[in-house]
């Protein structure tokens, strides 16, 4: 057999020959250190990944068996009245439940709610609340504490709209048997007083002081702006006889009627105490001479107008009282009303022109709005 030998090295030989020749020559060129952190580090983040997956899917919150539907069938089933779930529409509460390892519930706290009566229902019911499935941590059961929110919707026709709750159920309601109520600052009211005038300038000359009585219709919205409708009636003993050219006999006190508008704005608004002003705008009626039939033409009626500013201050005497306007539901009250005012009154007749002064007291019952309110549960 023939065998040859070629003496080459890895120093006089092509590349070729030393890769055939020494296959790890290539790894040795690479820099090693810098792979092995390299892969270190990738194996160290792959752990903390499966480490944390691992730690975030062995936890499992407690939850009600049947999910929550039935956990909150359990207190939607509760026969409240009609008062009591007007005082829950809307009202968020929140249970806390103290849930063991073995998966039993127990109400430990409510919030959200004051009524002793309805946070007695919620505790009975509590009794009948569904078993939860309890914590778990890496399969582990554990004791936990649950917190449920719970929220009773609006129903529909749940309040009647007349006569204020029925009067409260058929029976005379009285301030008292509520146990909250808003108003809303909107209020109509009536006025019925006397008064006392007084006459400056021209008039003064042949009107003595006299007096008279005055009705009002006014409405006043949230803001304490208010208006309305005013009637004066004024009698005053004449001095001496007006310059006319008619020749009948005047009148001993000719009456004046004013007829108008107000517009009133609150100064002070307290809860049984009130100031405002009331701008005036009056037609104004004199009778100077008798008027002897409905056909009579002939007698003299002085006819002007002007305006007046007058300021009330309202005292309420007695309590509020609940009541129903056009089935809206209203608290009545009753006032004192003093007042005090100036005018200004224009004739076509100058001698009857000049500046009243009067002051007077008045009636006023007022029947004030309720945007809120929450009857006492009845024992």
């Amino acid at each position: 057999m023939w065998v040859y030998y070629f003496p080459f090295s890895a120093e006089n030989s092509p590349a070729w020959a030393v890769a055939s020749l020494d296959p790890f020559t290539k790894l040795k060129s690479l820099h090693m250190p810098s792979l092995l952190r390299t892969l270190l580090l990738f194996c160290c983040l792959l752990y903390s990944l499966a480490g944390r997956a691992q730690t975030t899917q062995g936890i499992i919150e407690p939850e009600p068996v049947g999910g929550t539907v039935d956990l909150a069938l359990v207190y939607y089933k509760i026969n409240f009245t009609q008062e009591q779930r007007q005082y829950l529409t809307e009202k968020s509460i929140e249970l806390i439940f103290p849930i063991s390892a073995e998966g039993k519930a127990k109400l430990e706290k409510i919030n959200g709610v004051t009524d002793p009566v309805i946070l007695d229902s919620l505790v009975q019911a509590s009794a009948r609340v569904p078993r939860f499935r309890p914590k778990e941590v890496n399969g582990v059961k554990q004791a936990a504490v649950y917190f449920y929110p719970l929220r009773y919707p609006a129903y529909g026709g749940t309040r009647p709209i007349s006569r204020f709750d029925e009067m409260y159920r058929y029976h005379t309601a009285k301030l008292e048997d509520l146990e909250h109520v808003h108003l809303s600052g909107k209020r109509l009211e009536i006025v019925f007083g006397f008064m006392a005038n007084s006459f400056y300038g021209k008039a003064a000359e042949y009107l003595e002081a006299g007096g008279g009585m005055k009705v009002e219709l006014q409405y006043v919205g949230k803001k304490g702006i208010g208006s309305g409708l005013i009637m004066d009636f004024y009698g005053n003993n004449l001095k001496k006889p007006y310059p006319i050219a008619s020749t009948r006999e005047q009148n001993s006190g000719p009456p004046t009627l004013l007829v108008g508008m107000g517009l009133n704005k609150a100064l002070v608004r307290k809860e049984r105490k009130e100031l405002f002003v009331q701008a005036e705008l009056a037609l104004a009626f004199h009778n100077v001479t008798p008027r002897q039939g409905d056909t009579d033409e002939e007698y003299t009626q002085f006819i002007g107008g002007g305006p007046g500013l007058v300021a009330h201050y309202l005292l309420q005497v007695g309590k509020s009282k609940p009541s129903a306007s056009y089935g809206t539901p209203a608290l009545s009250k009753h006032y004192v009303n003093l007042h005090a005012g100036l005018r200004s009154l224009y004739y076509s007749q100058r001698e009857a022109s000049g500046l009243m002064v009067e002051a007077g007291i008045s009636y006023r019952f007022g029947t004030h709005m309720v945007d809120s309110y929450q009857w006492k549960q009845k024992p």
